[in-house]
C-alpha cells in the first residue's frame, strides 16, 4: 500500500481516539480514522481496549 496525505499513520490514529470515541470529529476526518481502522489491526485492537477502559471507568464512576 502506498502512503498519501490522507493516509493516517498509528500515532494519528492513537492520538484521535477519545476524539473518536466521544464522537467529536467532523465527517471527514471520522471516515479518514475509519478507513485506518479497517486495514490496521493494531489498531483495532488498541480501540477495543480503550472502549473496554472507558466502559470500566464510566461503572466505577457510576458505582462511587
Amino acid at each position: 500500500m502506498s502512503a498519501t496525505d490522507d493516509d493516517m499513520i498509528c500515532k494519528d490514529f492513537v492520538e484521535l481516539v477519545t476524539e473518536y470515541l466521544d464522537g467529536a470529529m467532523t465527517a471527514p476526518e471520522r471516515a479518514r480514522f475509519e478507513a485506518h481502522l479497517a486495514e490496521c489491526p493494531y489498531c483495532t485492537e488498541f480501540l477495543a481496549q480503550m472502549r473496554a477502559v472507558a466502559n470500566t471507568l464510566g461503572g466505577l464512576r457510576d458505582s462511587v
